[in-house]
């Protein structure tokens, strides 16, 4: 009731193959390394290019319309469209696919920290959830590269958003009514702004069509703390990219094949 932290969990206590080794990646970097490989692999890469809009002939998506950093539009055509956009969700926005839970009203207020405390050994890499005094919020508390740490509070979005000011003002709100992470960041340095998520949990009530597939944010979003995005992301690109070569050697592209 005090903001007491959670127990750590180390998935190699529990399974000890090789793959319960986990890692904390910054999103960016992990990114631009996604990007690189893909190049390497043979893919054509552009970067700092828009993706405006699906083109469609009838129900089938066969293209894309690009803008390029100078403003110039370009339609590029696809046997196949995948949706990667993310929370943008750029077809299932534009086909009504897009389906917020209700219960998951939830949002987000985060920033960075170098020079916060860290435990000594392998706990110092650990996730830590915190609730506040009130158990109104909690707070996450994510060790990543470079001493910098990621700490974020999360609550209703009505609680976190309406009637209360800014975000950095709530944040600070927050990090009263918890004092554990206020001593971890006592002395630290913030790094970046204070970001903002929210109403972020949602499904996709299709994630196929003639020419088309979801892949993931843009086919879901359950959570921004934990490594479940990141999951979505490869797996369902993986399954997307099995189905499309199946696809394509039968010369189906369907909504059903995809």
């Amino acid at each position: 009731s005090s903001g007491r932290e959670s127990q750590p969990f180390f998935f190699n206590d529990h399974d000890p193959r090789q793959r319960s080794q986990t890692f904390q990646v910054e999103r960016a970097d992990f990114d631009k390394l996604l990007f690189d490989n893909a190049a390497t692999k043979g893919a054509h890469c552009v970067d700092q290019t828009r993706a405006l809009e699906a083109i469609f002939d009838g129900d089938r998506a066969v293209g894309v319309r690009l803008q390029s950093p100078g403003g110039s539009r370009q339609d590029v055509r696809a046997k196949v469209v995948v949706d990667a956009t993310g929370q943008q969700a750029l077809l299932a926005s534009r086909l009504g696919l897009r389906v917020d839970n209700p219960d998951l009203h939830k949002a987000a207020i985060w920033t960075y920290y170098r020079g916060a405390h860290r435990e000594p050994g392998e706990h110092g890499g650990a996730t830590i959830i915190l609730h506040t005094e009130d158990k109104a919020a909690w707070f996450w508390y994510i060790p990543l590269s470079d001493d910098v740490t990621s700490v974020g509070v999360v609550s209703d979005n009505d609680y976190l958003l309406k009637g209360r000011g800014g975000p950095e003002q709530v944040y600070e709100e927050e990090l009263t009514k918890c004092p554990a992470v206020q001593r971890r960041v006592e002395g630290a340095e913030r790094v970046d702004r204070h970001r903002v998520a929210r109403e972020f949990s949602y499904s996709t009530s299709r994630h196929a069509g003639d020419g088309w597939v979801l892949v993931g944010d843009a086919w879901g979003f359950i959570d921004p703390v934990y490594s479940s995005g990141v999951y979505f992301a490869l797996k369902t690109g993986e399954m997307a990219a099995d189905s499309i070569a199946e696809g394509l050697h039968r010369n189906d592209t369907s909504a059903k094949q995809l």
